[in-house]
Parts: C-alpha cells; sequence; structure tokens
C-alpha cells in the first residue's frame, strides 16, 4: 500500500484543481493524472493522482485519520462490440 496526494474535480468547472489531500492506496500501480473515486466526509468524490510514493514523515501529524483508496475492479469485456479494434 502506497500513500498518494490528489486533487479533487471542481463540481462548476470540472476542473482538478485546489489543495491536495493525501490517501492510502491499495492499488500500487496508480500514476500521476490517474483519476480514482475517493470517499470524503461528504460522501464519494472524483479525484487526480497529484503524487505518487509520498513518504509516510510527510503525513505523519495525520496518518491516523487518512482514508484509502480501494482498488478499483477490473471490468470484463462482455462481447466483442466492447472490443476497441
Amino acid at each position: 500500500m502506497q500513500i498518494v496526494k490528489v486533487q479533487f474535480k471542481h463540481t462548476h468547472t470540472g476542473e482538478f484543481k485546489g489543495t491536495q489531500y493525501s490517501y492510502f492506496a491499495e492499488d500500487d500501480n496508480l500514476a500521476i493524472d490517474d483519476q480514482v473515486e475517493v470517499e470524503t466526509k461528504f460522501g464519494k468524490s472524483m479525484a487526480k493522482v497529484t503524487q505518487i510514493n509520498v513518504p509516510a514523515d510527510e503525513v505523519v501529524t495525520f496518518i491516523d485519520y487518512m482514508k484509502t483508496i480501494p482498488k478499483a475492479p477490473v471490468e470484463p469485456i462482455i462481447n466483442k462490440k466492447d472490443v476497441p479494434f
């Protein structure tokens, strides 16, 4: 499990901007600019990964309160028309 930072999607502009928030990530393959669904105190929200492999010493003061981004399930291709080639 790694620590990542994310920025939330602005509800009016659709842009990812503002404060970066730290989360644990179950998916060790997350990369910068990946979009993820994260849990907040207001419910689920879309966010963009802005930093990966954040050192634990950067979050030590609030690590006990951090939430986890679950590993997203891989959706299977149902039939051949879903294949892009």
